[in-house]
């Protein structure tokens, strides 16, 4: 008796939340029809019963696209491996280039001559492989097995030579079902001897070789164009602090950028996901507190 007696106390109570929740709804729809309760509403900023269910339609839809947009995100990382692929990093700008991803947490591979000597200055954080870019073979071994997402190179000449390989590797990425890695390259002016050297200045070549080589086997490409570094300890220390943020519609000229600027945007382009790779060529430009990437006119 007592547990028939608890279902239908139940039963009630379940009948009286129902005729609240309707009488509820009558009463909404009584004051959105009565020009007095409209303006009760507008009154206290709250919506009417149209506007309410329309927000929550767009706040649903919003809801429905980022979750679409994280959905692609995660399939095309998985595709395409989550490394970043370093290749050159036995130079200033590419050790720069390798602290700055293996503080980020990046999962890291390096293409170095010396595998011993990158496994003690950089630890256990990295991934080698031995090679130079030069080396067509052992380069495309790294570029397949590193399981790389994009290839950070710090120079033209070395986009050109990874992207070239690049072409040629594209029916085995295909058959392992994965995704060629990006190519990201770094593109400063020369200093010092190299910018005395009597055969000119390549880059510029060696820039658009690489981008219709990356083209041609749909692999993206981006060249980070960062002008003359500057140098000196102080300007190094003030580096430290900026934030990387890509502006493609700022038409910033490049410049004022330092080696620890220059491997930040690195990093960012690599390993950013939102970064936008349908952008080929930006300028770096340092304003403030910020390292700013604008798309190159």
């Amino acid at each position: 008796a007592g547990v028939r007696g608890g279902a239908v106390r139940g039963q009630r109570s379940a009948r009286r939340v129902a005729a609240r929740a309707k009488d509820d709804n009558l009463f909404d729809s009584l004051l959105d029809g009565l020009e007095a309760g409209r303006k009760q509403r507008r009154w206290y900023g709250a919506p009417s019963k149209e506007e309410a269910k329309a927000i929550a339609a767009e706040k649903q839809s919003l809801a429905e696209s980022a979750r679409a947009a994280t959905v692609t995100r995660e399939r095309d990382a998985a595709a395409r491996g989550d490394a970043v692929l370093v290749v050159g990093s036995e130079s200033e700008a590419g050790a720069a280039a390798v602290t700055a991803l293996v503080v980020r947490r990046a999962n890291v591979a390096v293409l170095v001559r010396d595998e011993g000597a990158a496994a003690e200055a950089f630890g256990p954080y990295i991934t080698t492989f031995a090679g130079s870019v030069g080396d067509g073979a052992l380069l495309g071994k790294a570029l397949l097995n590193a399981g790389a997402k994009a290839v950070v190179t710090t120079d033209p000449s070395s986009a050109l030579a990874v992207a070239r390989r690049m072409t040629t590797l594209i029916p085995a990425f295909e058959e392992r079902g994965a995704a060629a890695p990006a190519v990201i390259a770094l593109n400063a002016e020369p200093t010092g001897l190299g910018a005395l050297l009597p055969f000119g200045d390549s880059r510029a070549e060696d820039e658009a070789a690489a981008a219709d080589a990356c083209a041609a086997a749909g692999v993206p490409f981006v060249s980070l164009r960062v002008g003359a570094l500057v140098g000196g300890a102080a300007a190094a220390a003030e580096a430290r602090g900026r934030n990387v943020v890509a502006a493609p519609g700022r038409g910033l000229s490049p410049g004022g950028a330092t080696l620890e600027d220059a491997a930040a945007a690195l990093t960012f382009a690599a390993d950013e996901d939102d970064f936008d790779m349908g952008v080929a060529l930006w300028n770096v430009s340092v304003e403030g507190d910020e390292c700013v990437l604008s798309a190159a006119s």
